[in-house]
């Protein structure tokens, strides 16, 4: 036989092998063990130049080589590796991009998987697999992996559908699947996985996903812990960290199909079945992959900025001089949310938490606006997940830029980047739960946060302390003082709001949630709004001490002078109410 003939007949022997070494009976091993055996002889030896069956001309010298053919044999399209085999999550593959738990008494009709593919190919699913495993609070930990194994074509930057069994919801229909698997997937805790072959997944497949535990034909998993997050809702596997998100109404989504291999990071997007659904969200098969569908905006007005005020005789006269757009506003609203202006270098800083971006922008001399740079504030802090950029606060005494960050597990802590002008992390603070402003004082001595701490997953879930956080950026020293020390009985009864559950009053430590601060001028006492308490709360900064809490009291719309109209009937016919209060409900000072 021709040197070129052997080593076509030997890469195909080991092609076929490598696809059909699962399925062969045992009896067919020997023919292709022997074959190769009998080849790789002739592979070690020095090989000048063979042809492929395309005609291309190929070199190779030694087994080393040889192998590294082997490897990109091996190397599936559609999947994470390079062509060496190497594991890299930066090579366009297919993603788990959704999954719905409704258990049996879901908010949509059906539980579902739904996969997108990266890449710019259409990939054969067929001798794929997903594995699925519930948390402990789903019998995971007696029931193990379940699997479905795939057929058909996931298409080019396109969807494919597995619809599970019936959550028996009446809110959202799931559509046909491209398979459809019957099994109840779970509401509080899952991993679901994507393998490009047979692998049977063991008890070492656990925890977080590394190096050392990836089974064979690994390509993605998806995690999320049960929105209770309880123990026993974690998942059983997952990537860097997870969210706890996930409930018999909620499921977790890409952000746009990214894939870093961290699921906390990977999947802050949440859809709430219970809610209408914008299509783009919802679940797509394969006959739905015309493109990846984005939201449409609402149509923009002709005029839709004022370029002078409303009255002409006003003392104070605005202007208009310049706008700048920042990223692309989504149903929950805009994307450019707090902005802070440098005096030093004509900069300001604009917060877009939705992406993880804040904006440079130039005001220039003319009032015109241009956008400078950008920095991502997703990653500058190790050992933390972010959530959301919420505030920006410029210090221009100490020539810094602090910004509040929340995290993804909206009951930890959040963290106070510290950045210089030019952008570049310095250092970082601890924070109390969900910062949600940020201020400096005068001095540069303070820096504060206002940390909400919202029961965002309910009253029946975890309900965080509020809280304000003090730093001293002259000793470094952190203080996180809250609501411990009133008594929301005794605060009630002096017209400050609090909320009941099951009759019972809360807590002032849980239920007073700051939303913003002011400073007096020379930088000792910070003025604290608890917007749904409708008061203010007093705080000395030395001593990181609350020294009064003070309703803002009551608009009485029984009263002429506050007369308001509250029928929505397009016409404003102002009209007083009798027995009838409403609440101030401070949002700024």
């Amino acid at each position: 036989m021709r040197k070129q003939e052997k080593w076509k007949k030997t890469l195909a022997a080991i092609a076929a092998l490598a696809m059909t070494a699962s399925a062969m009976p045992a009896v067919s091993y020997p023919v292709f063990a022997d074959e190769i055996s009998q080849e790789s002889e002739y592979l070690t030896e020095d090989i000048s130049e063979v042809e492929n069956t395309d005609g291309i001309t190929a070199e190779t010298t030694d087994e080393e080589e040889t192998n590294e053919v082997i490897n990109q044999l091996s190397v599936k399209d559609g999947t994470p590796y390079t062509t060496d085999g190497t594991y890299d999550v930066s090579v366009p593959h297919i993603v788990v991009n959704q999954v719905y738990g409704g258990s049996d008494d879901g908010a949509a009709s059906h539980s579902f998987i739904e996969l997108y593919n990266q890449s710019a190919a259409d990939i054969d699913l067929n001798g794929w697999r997903i594995g699925y495993r519930a948390s402990e609070d789903g019998n995971g930990s007696t029931d193990g992996w379940s699997y479905i194994e795939l057929t058909g074509t996931i298409p080019a930057n396109g969807y494919y559908l597995v619809r599970c069994a019936s959550a028996n919801g009446t809110d959202y229909q799931v559509p046909e699947g491209d398979q459809e698997w019957n099994i109840s997937l779970h509401n509080k805790g899952v991993s679901v996985v994507l393998l490009s072959e047979n692998t049977e997944l063991t008890e070492a497949f656990a925890g977080a996903v590394t190096d050392e535990n990836r089974p064979a034909g690994y390509v993605d998993l998806l995690a999320v812990q049960g929105n209770d997050a309880e123990d026993a809702q974690m998942p059983p596997v997952y990537e860097t960290a997870v969210n706890a998100d996930q409930s018999k109404k909620k499921a977790v989504r890409r952000n746009s199909f990214a894939d870093t291999d961290n699921n906390a990071a990977d999947l802050s997007q949440v859809v709430d079945y219970s809610d209408p659904v914008e299509a783009n969200e919802g679940p797509h098969n394969s006959s739905m992959n015309d493109e990846p569908v984005t939201p449409t905006p609402e149509p923009t007005p002709s005029e839709p900025f004022r370029n002078t005020g409303y009255e002409e005789n006003a003392a104070v006269q605005l202007t208009r001089t310049g706008d700048v757009t920042l990223g692309a506003a989504n149903a929950d609203g805009g994307v450019a949310e707090i902005v802070s202006y440098n005096a030093d270098n004509g900069k300001a800083y604009v917060v877009n938490g939705q992406d993880g971006l804040l904006y440079v922008v130039d005001v220039n001399a003319d009032g015109s606006l241009s956008v400078a740079d950008t920095i991502d504030v997703r990653n500058l802090i190790s050992d933390f997940t972010y959530g959301d950029m919420t505030s920006v606060a410029v210090d221009t005494v100490n020539n810094l830029v602090v910004v509040a960050l929340q995290s993804a597990d909206y009951t930890a802590q959040g963290r106070i980047a510290v950045l210089d002008y030019e952008g570049n992390f310095l250092t970082s603070f601890v924070t109390g739960v969900q910062p949600d402003m940020i201020t400096v004082s005068n001095d540069g001595k303070w820096i504060l946060t206002a940390d909400e701490g919202e029961p965002r997953e309910g009253y029946a879930s975890a309900d965080p302390k509020g809280s304000v956080t003090i730093v001293n950026t002259q000793t470094g020293e952190t203080r996180i003082t809250d609501f411990s020390g009133f008594d929301s009985s005794e605060l009630a009864a002096q017209g400050i709001l609090f909320n009941k559950i099951n009759g019972q009053i809360l807590s002032a430590e849980n239920d007073l949630e700051p939303e913003y601060i002011a400073l007096n001028s020379d930088g000792t006492k910070a003025y604290v709004a608890l917007q749904e308490a409708n008061a203010i709360a007093t705080l000395d900064i030395a001593s990181a001490t609350f020294t009064s809490i003070d309703s803002l009291g009551f608009q009485d719309f029984s009263l002429e002078s506050n007369a308001v109209d509250f029928i929505e009937d397009g016409k404003y016919e102002a009209s007083t109410y009798p027995d009838t209060v409403g609440v101030r409900m401070p949002d700024g000072i």
